[in-house]
């Protein structure tokens, strides 16, 4: 059922206000029958009544607005007509602690909420990537500290590590500190040591691994063996004999690597053999390289045409190998002086990535300019070398605000400069609508993913220790932004409402059930904050009078509540103002576009 209703946005906004709603006004109210206190209406929303039937002489209401929603008390103060069914229930009649347990039960009721739902979260397991390097970033406090692709991580100073965000969290916590870290190397354990870096925690690794997509440099060894300029590998021998054998299966750049360096000799005496087995290119295979798309054989398996070519090492070659050391730097060079390196930096193909955010007849648009061609090689942006993958991905975030930027590609064995025009991307932000610049071409084959780890809780009641640890955890954060918000620290420009809400739980619907629970929850524990601030008309002013009262020892006066409820109602009616005119800021951009007017 869940399930039908994150597909529908309307019913997801409606659901998300509903039960948070419900969930605040059920606290007070069954705090309130449960000390026998008259309810004369329970309402979720506001106007003009949907539908309404009675229990006990309390009416139940859906009203019209779906912004909010009360449980009316009888008797809340001693000046109220009081109907009949009511008499003797009179709120005014309570304790001050009946009362203030009522009141404080709407917030409570809505942190029950978070910590329920992150203990579903816990229960039910969240898929994370494990914490498996795909890419190093050479140079980076990762490279200098021995980590390699492929390594699993299992040890950060004193934190042990199951996941990806478990090494992120680490790397964080230890920014600046120099620690050891336990990697998992094939069947071996490694303790690395790891240098204390920038306060960013910075590693310089990314999850997924890079394709087996090479690129092919003109006029190289290789390419005198007639291997195209640019190839999926499928497999890989290296052997004294001449003629292929049986290649190992490879899908990943790194595999190729791992290969070489376990079985290149640097016995000079003996000739040896590279024999690769790849993907014979057709008329429309670098155009797919951006989507890894196959045509379908009949059997619905991808349908390959595999060639292979068988490579001469020369004693030249195998020399200068073998005065590198270790292994795996041995085989990188020997990959780069025989011209095969990997297709991170290749053009392959329209940017189809780009898809979500612009129109596809957008993208063909800047693809049709042809100031690129498929094939091309990356090799400087904006007169800034781009060595890798991480140059390239910083250069990308770097000039994202330039509508054009000069690109430096080898072609043909030439360099050549290019001033690339970048696909403008509207979007907003918490200040407004903003645009960044993308760049218009695929680089590279998107990463490949490891597959997940589930991150579960063991138990029942581990699920709710994690998840009330959570709830607290999150609490704590949203009310530093809050006091930030106070001070200045935090704009006032980040508060939102309704529409925030509404907008927040559509995409967050969109992105799965663990991100709409997760987004659920958050909402949830702002709600429960929110309401203990101590303005008049809020939970927390009505606590605050009810204190001011407990402390006297006898009731307020009427003038004195009516007067504090109307600086409360003021002070309320301008938050509302403020948050719906940063809503309406934030979001025009998205409403004109849904009304077909952006």
């Amino acid at each position: 059922m869940i399930e039908m209703i994150l597909q529908n946005s309307v019913v997801v906004i409606l659901f998300t206000l509903g039960i948070l709603v419900l969930i605040h006004e059920l606290g007070h109210y069954l705090v309130g029958v449960f000390f026998k206190m008259g309810v004369v209406s329970f309402s979720i929303g506001f106007g003009p009544k949907l539908l309404s039937w009675y229990h006990r002489s309390t009416e139940f209401r859906l009203g019209l607005i779906p912004l909010g929603g009360y449980v009316q008390f009888a008797g809340a103060t001693p000046h109220e007509q009081v109907p009949a069914a009511f008499v003797g229930k009179e709120l005014y009649q309570r304790p001050v602690w009946q009362r203030s347990l009522m009141v404080l039960a709407g917030p409570i009721a809505n942190l029950l909420l978070a910590g329920g739902v992150f203990a579903v979260i816990a229960f039910k397991g969240v898929p994370e990537p494990p914490a498996i390097i795909g890419v190093v970033e050479p140079g980076s406090r990762a490279a200098a500290a021995g980590i390699e692709v492929g390594d699993t991580i299992l040890q950060m100073g004193e934190r042990t590590i199951n996941s990806w965000s478990d090494l992120v969290a680490a790397a964080q916590a230890y920014a600046t500190e120099p620690i050891t870290v336990d990697v998992s190397r094939g069947d071996e354990i490694y303790v690395l040591n790891l240098d204390g870096g920038e306060a960013d925690g910075k590693l310089g690794v990314i999850s997924g691994f890079l394709t087996s997509l090479v690129y092919v440099a003109p006029d190289s060894y290789m390419s005198q063996f007639g291997l195209p300029p640019a190839v999926r590998l499928h497999g890989i021998e290296l052997s004294l004999s001449p003629l292929p054998a049986t290649p190992h299966p490879i899908s990943r750049w790194h595999e190729i690597m791992q290969y070489l360096a376990r079985h290149l000799t640097t016995d000079l005496s003996v000739p040896q053999y590279l024999h690769l087995q790849y993907e014979a290119p057709s008329s429309t295979f670098l155009a797919d390289l951006s989507s890894s798309a196959q045509e379908p054989s009949p059997s619905g398996t991808p349908q390959l045409t595999l060639a292979t070519v068988s490579v001469a090492l020369t004693p030249s070659q195998l020399q200068q190998a073998q005065q590198i050391q270790p292994s795996a730097p041995r085989a990188q060079a020997l990959s780069q002086q025989i011209g095969m390196l990997s297709g991170e930096l290749m053009v392959v193909g329209s940017a189809l990535r780009l898809s979500q955010f612009v129109s596809a007849d957008t993208v063909q648009e800047y693809m049709a300019k042809g100031q690129l061609q498929v094939g091309d090689y990356i090799q400087a942006v904006q007169g800034e070398s781009v060595a890798h993958l991480y140059d390239w991905y910083e250069q990308m975030n770097a000039y994202n605000e330039l509508k054009s930027i000069e690109v430096t590609v080898i072609r043909n064995g030439e360099p050549h400069s290019q001033l690339i025009e970048q696909i403008p991307r509207r979007y907003q932000t918490p200040e407004g609508p903003a645009i960044h610049y993308m760049f218009p071409y695929q680089v590279g084959e998107p990463l490949i993913a490891p597959p997940m780890v589930i991150r579960r809780a063991s138990g029942v009641l581990a699920s709710l220790s994690t998840g009330f640890q959570e709830a607290v955890g999150y609490s704590y954060e949203i009310m530093q932004s809050l006091i930030g918000m106070v001070v200045g620290a935090v704009p006032v420009k980040s508060l939102g409402g309704p529409i925030l809400i509404a907008q927040v739980a559509r995409e967050s619907a969109a992105q799965g059930l663990i991100t709409y629970l997760t987004m659920l929850a958050l909402i949830s524990l702002n709600l429960f904050l929110i309401n203990l601030i101590p303005i008049p008309v809020l939970d927390g002013g009505q606590l605050v009078l009810l204190g001011i009262e407990g402390c006297r020892g006898r009731r307020l006066s009427r003038a004195f509540v009516e007067k504090y409820q109307a600086i409360g109602f003021v002070l309320i009616l301008s938050l509302i103002i403020l948050a719906t005119y940063n809503d309406v800021s934030r979001y025009w951009l998205s409403m004109l576009e849904g009304l077909g007017l952006g």
